[in-house]
């Protein structure tokens, strides 16, 4: 098939690929590809060009990851998450989620408040504490209401 594949590429057209057109191949979608060798006459079926492609494409590097393992109620990551803002009377208010997401069990904790006050940010840990319960570490990322104004870990 690659031969048949190969032949009805270079079929009555010599085949001169410029730099930038070698680029833009090779970002090209496996269908944008087909309907262009289709044009020159390949015989195949898409699912099976699709396949072909595949295997000659270069596969994305394999990003190198540490799994995060915890011990129960060992550690808990806290932030706020911004969902725009919300119309209270006349006043436009941001509307902002306390999150608190327990380390082991990937257990969540969502709050809503008007604004990422202190206030709000205090009672978002006793509400948390509350209903999931106290872990031994808390840890921040680029969090300016927990005092420490980067990342930090408590």
């Amino acid at each position: 098939m690659k031969q048949r594949l190969a032949g009805a590429l270079s079929r009555d057209v010599d085949i001169v690929v410029l730099p930038a057109r070698r680029r833009e191949l090779r970002e090209a979608s496996e269908s944008r590809l087909y309907h262009m060798v289709r044009e020159r006459g390949y015989p195949g079926r898409p699912d099976h060009f699709r396949a072909i492609v595949a295997r000659h494409r270069p596969r994305p590097v394999a990003e190198a990851y540490l799994r995060l393992r915890t011990l129960q109620a060992d550690q808990g990551q806290v932030d706020w998450a911004h969902f725009g803002k919300l119309t209270v009377g006349r006043v436009l208010r941001p509307l902002m989620a306390f999150v608190m997401v327990l380390s082991y069990s990937r257990h969540l904790f969502v709050r809503f408040y008007l604004g990422a006050a202190m206030s709000s940010f205090l009672d978002g840990h006793v509400r948390a504490f509350s209903y999931n319960g106290v872990v031994r570490t808390l840890l921040y990322d680029n969090l300016r209401s927990s005092g420490c104004g980067g990342a930090s870990r408590m």
